[in-house]
């Protein structure tokens, strides 16, 4: 059985990425939206 991942230490890079390159985060633009969107492609995918 494979350990589970720490979501936290694996976005939180693209956190930081993002607020220094003035990347909103939320809102219909924001970096969640976005990667909202990609998740349930793939999901939808699989």
């Amino acid at each position: 059985m494979s350990a589970p991942i720490d979501q936290r230490q694996l976005v939180q890079p693209w956190v930081e990425s993002a607020r220094g390159e003035g990347v909103e985060l939320v809102g219909p633009d924001g970096m969640l939206t976005g990667l909202t969107d990609q998740v349930f492609e793939i999901a939808l995918a699989a």
